[in-house]
């Protein structure tokens, strides 16, 4: 439906705002009443925001890129409301000709971040899964210290150093074979920790999904890609997240690899190990060098 057919429309409907409340807060099109549909209330609370499925319910969100009022359409027609549409344009257009309520401006953006950021040890971690045959291992290691360096909001170097002495497995934790396991990882056969007391991913560069990385492990540097979830905390921190997976053997951690022995029965170990990622910054940033 177009902003013009909804100025002429003389049959009664139900304008649904499908946006966020702050953004519903900020200005709305008369007559509309919001439903975030990002809330899993989104469904109870239409025997408020859009109580007759029998009448026409239209529908809008942000613009058109912005796929909300999409969404609430297809939910709006599996709960049984015969006659759905989405005004063309969204907020951005309809506002321009449709009679709109202006209300409490949100807050101004913050600025891009620009500097050098220091990682939040006590809020960053990084874990580990490892896979044998049948069964497998969870843990953590320690980050000993990072930070991350932006130009005008774009990531464009930094470095995390991991303490591979700082080695756990959760799912050990409490037995007797955790130290034997975690003695096992930190020995010549995994990472040789006595030699290598550190491993270092070194920022090369980045975009909105992915940050390619150098990783520097049991003295070698290999080239990872890794898949991001970057961006800004409530309380403005710079934040990301990550699951991604490595071919430990490109390091030189061979034990257990059936691409490098030729029979391993109970030993055999994947060649896979699994890292998740949540690293968060400091409030302040760091005196530029």
């Amino acid at each position: 439906m177009k902003t013009a057919e909804l100025k002429g429309c003389t049959e009664k409907y139900q304008l649904l705002d499908v946006r966020l409340a702050d953004d519903f807060a900020a200005g709305c099109l008369e007559g509309a009443l919001n439903n975030c549909v990002f809330e899993v209330a989104f469904g109870g609370r239409l025997a408020e925001s859009a109580p007759d499925k029998t009448l026409l319910t239209i529908v809008y969100g942000a613009n058109d890129r912005s796929r909300e009022a999409a969404m609430a359409l297809e939910k709006l027609e599996r709960l049984g409301y015969s006659d759905v549409r989405v005004l063309s344009g969204g907020f951005l257009e309809a506002s321009k000709e449709f009679p709109m309520i202006q209300g409490t401006p949100l807050a101004r953006s913050p600025d891009p971040p620009h500097g050098h950021y220091e990682l939040d040890l006590k809020e960053s971690y990084l874990r580990w899964t490892g896979r044998n045959l049948i069964s497998k291992h969870t843990g953590r290691l320690g980050i000993k210290k990072g930070e991350f360096l932006f130009e005008q909001g774009a990531l464009v170097g930094g470095s995390v150093v991991i303490d591979m002495n700082d080695i756990t497995c959760d799912d050990l934790a409490a037995t007797d074979l955790h130290d034997v396991l975690i003695s096992h990882l930190k020995d010549h056969d995994f990472f040789d920790v006595g030699v290598y007391p550190t491993a270092e991913v070194t920022i090369k560069k980045a975009d909105e999904s992915k940050v390619w990385v150098d990783l520097t492990l049991k003295g070698i540097t290999q080239e990872v890609v890794i898949p991001i979830l970057p961006g800004l905390t409530e309380a403005g921190l710079l934040a990301t997240q990550a699951s991604f997976s490595i071919d430990r053997t490109r390091w030189n951690v061979l034990y257990g690899s059936q691409k490098f022995f030729k029979r391993l029965a109970g030993h055999f170990v994947s060649d896979w190990l699994e890292i998740e990622l949540r690293l968060l910054t400091r409030e302040t940033r760091l005196v530029d060098r």
